[in-house]
């Protein structure tokens, strides 16, 4: 099925983690760890080859408006943050037009298109989650489908970078909004908290810039 790739590599993994650090510091009203200990919303792993520590909301793919996940790939000298978007219809509506433009709270976040280039690490990360993602939205499109032709469908992954800015910003927002080509979506509330989480984690894992931050409203636990 046809896809689309779109993501590109920042600057020293270091500096990142403290630009990111220093900006959720000053604005993020989220909680790392829920009560009850642990995160809900996302995972960090780290590949035992390459040293690439990905770290990842994970909402599960759907029919209907396009799923956003947030990720963070990070190694020894560079770091990429991405917003990535699995699409599942019966017709092709990325391919080609896939603009990503975000509001938080109301507010433009910059997102940016291109490739991997944070190194040979992050470059096989970043698409080998491109390619799990792929196949878990057709693995579901096929489990789910919404015609009498059950495998009449496309799964479509639509890219696009963010900076450390545009992360603190999604962590620190109430309401999210997304428009991909000329689809608007608003996020779920699930994904609000996720980005959050994210930010939180992510900043956290950097350096020890940000401090217990207070703890934000509880929401419904993720879809399974």
């Amino acid at each position: 099925m046809p896809s689309l790739r779109h993501t590109a590599a920042l600057t020293s993994a270091t500096l990142l983690a403290l630009v990111l650090s220093l900006a959720l510091a000053a604005t993020v009203r989220a909680q790392c760890f829920p009560p009850g200990g642990g995160y809900r919303y996302t995972t960090a792993t780290t590949d035992r080859f390459n040293g690439v520590k990905t770290t990842q909301t994970h909402l599960p793919p759907a029919n209907g408006p396009a799923v956003p996940n947030l990720f963070a790939f990070v190694s020894d000298k560079d770091a990429d943050f991405a917003l990535i978007f699995s699409s599942l219809s019966d017709s092709l509506r990325y391919t080609t037009c896939p603009t990503v433009f975000v509001l938080a709270d109301g507010k433009p976040v910059a997102t940016h298109g291109g490739k991997f280039t944070g190194g040979v690490g992050i470059e096989a990360s970043g698409l080998e989650v491109q390619n799990r993602m792929q196949a878990e939205a057709l693995t579901y499109g096929k489990a789910h489908p919404q015609h009498v032709l059950a495998y009449i469908f496309f799964a479509e992954i639509v890219t696009a970078r963010l900076d450390s800015d545009a992360v603190a910003q999604l962590g620190a927002a109430s309401k999210i909004e997304f428009k991909i080509c000329n689809d608007e979506v608003k996020a779920s509330p699930e994904f609000v908290q996720a980005a959050h989480e994210f930010a939180c984690r992510v900043a956290k894992s950097g350096s020890g810039a940000v401090s217990s931050p207070a703890p934000a409203p509880s929401a419904p636990p993720p879809p399974s």
